[in-house]
């Protein structure tokens, strides 16, 4: 758990990471997640809510969520396609 100082006090905060995340306002969510991308524990995404996508952009997300998931299962060629595919674009 982290340990806060202030005014050269320390203090041992006990907090569940989901209750800190739950209690986020979407300005704090958006900073959590870009922090997290500079620290690499995540790659580098757009930032969304659900109501700004639609069907077809949330599909897409959730097939490129399985293969990011996938890389180390996939085959020197089928990461080439990929590979391919995203420098067309």
């Amino acid at each position: 758990m982290p340990n806060i100082t202030v005014d050269n006090v320390r203090v041992d905060v006990d907090i569940d990471v989901e209750d800190f995340v739950d209690e986020c306002s979407q300005k704090e969510m958006e900073n959590l997640i870009k922090y997290l991308v500079d620290q690499k524990y995540l790659i580098n995404t757009a930032i969304v809510t659900e109501n700004q996508l639609t069907y077809d952009e949330e599909q897409f997300y959730i097939l490129l969520e399985k293969l990011t998931n996938s890389y180390f299962t996939m085959s020197v060629k089928d990461r080439n396609v990929l590979e391919n595919i995203a420098k067309k674009y």
